[in-house]
């Protein structure tokens, strides 16, 4: 019993890797080809990110079995951006301390306590869309469950995109379509 119950309470604290969505009713067994689209942004600049994304992305379609070609000729389009989200991050130390008199079977308690700071940060997720050439509407996206971390090197940012477009393609194209 004990074993039973520990492991459902760690399954419940795994978290999935996305939140994906499609368009139902959709025929994604055609698709065999695709076309990078990145963000159109600074200008058109091609950022360390996107640089990263792009290639994480050209990786995993390839391990799917897609081939990518001009995007006139592409069966799907893949684009992807980083949806800023605001966060309020708490850092520091908090205080408290209390007081109780108790007397038989009762008792009266009174705390206090500090909160630490609180500061609002923005972070980024990455979504990425597949895009329908004809219409140019969206047709399955998926959006990083958990947002991009801030402080890595170089090396970290590549294998932690790597991964995180890995984990997000794995429901591409949808099973239950």
């Amino acid at each position: 019993m004990v074993t039973l119950t520990l492991t459902t309470n760690l399954s419940g604290c795994a978290t999935k890797a996305a939140r994906y969505d499609y368009q139902p009713g959709r025929d994604f067994s055609s698709l065999k080809t695709y076309a990078l689209t990145p963000p159109s942004v600074n200008g058109g600049a091609t950022t360390l990110s996107d640089a990263r994304v792009e290639n994480a992305i050209r990786l995993f379609m390839q391990n799917k079995g897609f081939q990518m070609v001009d995007k006139a000729k592409a069966d799907v389009w893949s684009t992807w951006r980083i949806k800023e989200e605001k966060e309020i991050r708490r850092d520091g130390i908090s205080y408290g301390f209390g007081y109780g008199i108790a007397s038989g079977r009762t008792g009266v308690g009174i705390s206090l306590g500090t909160r630490p700071p609180a500061e609002e940060v923005m972070r980024g997720k990455l979504v990425l869309e597949m895009i329908d050439p004809q219409n140019a509407n969206v047709i399955w996206s998926a959006e990083a469950a958990r947002p991009l971390s801030e402080n890595d090197t170089p090396a970290a940012k590549e294998a932690e995109i790597r991964k995180l477009v890995g984990e997000m393609l794995q429901n591409f194209p949808p099973k239950d379509a």
